[in-house]
């Protein structure tokens, strides 16, 4: 702190050891004791120096995490084990049982004897251990009460929200989410003013004024009436009949889309519109080119995920298009086949193709 650039009681001057400098309110700081000051200069804090993996970092003050699952919180005073750096600014580390993201400028290096008191501590504390059940069968199956066990479907998974970005954002932290304006996001979680949420496979978190809610959520689709192949870069190749979902329409003839596929990741990119079909985007309709019925199976829509828990059973993507082969009486399973494989899914993630339709 430089007392000659004050200009009233509530706002000081200061540098940090980063090299950065400004003004900052008063109440978010404290004098040194007169204790540690007299020696300051020979027992500065280091809160600049790189940390090595694995290394204990001691604590320097409070700190709040921007949001819960991808920072630490934290007290001054506690010790974090360092897990890697992301740049001069943050490095991940553990505190307790969590692992998170931590500001450089609020630990400093922890001393030989603050690393022993802190393993002696943890020997001393007895641990609780979990409640197990040597008997329990496998997630996914229950048992009748005589000794049969039966298969549980699924709990229905809640349908997330979808927002649209108003403005392009870039990530300024490790755990935040980039986008483009326009772009479709939906929302895992909200934490305050900043939320975490899903672009394609890309997970992060985003400033929650930067997005709008988007009244109907459905993703417009078209069917490829030409297949279309590049090997460029953010280009989309694909084969005719395939059902693709439109994320952007450009204004010279090009759209940007994706392709999902069960245990594939989703393909994104551009392509030109010449190629495709429009659909209702109400209706994943079914391209004939991609699923043929020839025996008349009744075909269902999926409307959630689902990743297959057993070896019997099928994975598919959201508004996959299936052919329910055994509608398997009660038990809450259908015997079904998508994309050439075949195997049960849970009744409840799904409903017949002719509901979809308005």
């Amino acid at each position: 702190v430089d007392p000659t650039q004050q200009q009233d009681e509530n706002w000081l001057f200061g540098r940090t050891g980063n090299g950065k400098e400004g003004f900052f309110p008063s109440a978010y700081a404290e004098p040194i004791s007169s204790s540690t000051s007299s020696s300051a200069n020979e027992n500065s804090i280091d809160t600049t120096s790189q940390l090595i993996s694995g290394s204990w970092a001691m604590t320097v003050a409070d700190y709040q995490g921007k949001t819960v699952d991808k920072h630490l919180s934290f007290q001054k005073g506690e010790m974090i084990l360092v897990r890697e750096q992301k740049d001069a600014t943050w490095y991940s580390g553990q505190l307790n049982q969590k692992v998170g993201w931590f500001p450089r400028s609020y630990v400093r290096p922890a001393t030989e004897v603050e690393i022993q008191n802190n393993k002696n501590t943890a020997k001393n504390t007895p641990t609780t251990p979990s409640s197990t059940n040597a008997f329990a069968p496998p997630n996914g199956v229950s048992s009748n009460g005589d000794g049969i066990a039966l298969r549980q479907a699924p709990n229905i998974p809640m349908i997330a929200d979808v927002y649209v970005s108003i403005y392009s954002y870039e990530a300024t932290d490790p755990g935040d989410l980039t986008f483009d304006v326009n772009e479709r996001i939906t929302v895992l979680q909200r934490d305050g003013d900043w939320w975490t949420g899903k672009i394609g496979n890309r997970v992060g978190t985003f400033p929650s004024n930067y997005v709008q809610k988007v009244d109907n959520p459905l993703q417009e689709t078209v069917t490829a009436i030409n297949s279309f192949h590049s090997k460029e870069e953010n280009r989309l190749s694909f084969e005719r009949g395939q059902l693709i979902y439109i994320r952007k329409k450009g204004d010279k003839g090009w759209y940007q889309g994706e392709i999902r596929g069960a245990n594939q990741p989703i393909q994104v990119g551009w392509f030109p519109a010449s190629c495709v079909h429009l659909q209702n985007a109400s209706s994943p309709s079914t391209p004939t080119a991609t699923y043929q019925n020839t025996q008349e199976y009744p075909r269902y829509v999926a409307n959630f995920a689902y990743e297959a828990q057993q070896d019997d059973e099928l994975s598919f993507p959201a508004d996959a298009i299936l052919e329910i082969l055994d509608q398997g009486g009660s038990t809450g399973w259908f015997k079904a086949r998508y994309n050439n494989q075949t195997g049960l899914v849970p009744s409840t993630y799904v409903k017949p193709l002719e509901e979809s339709t308005p």
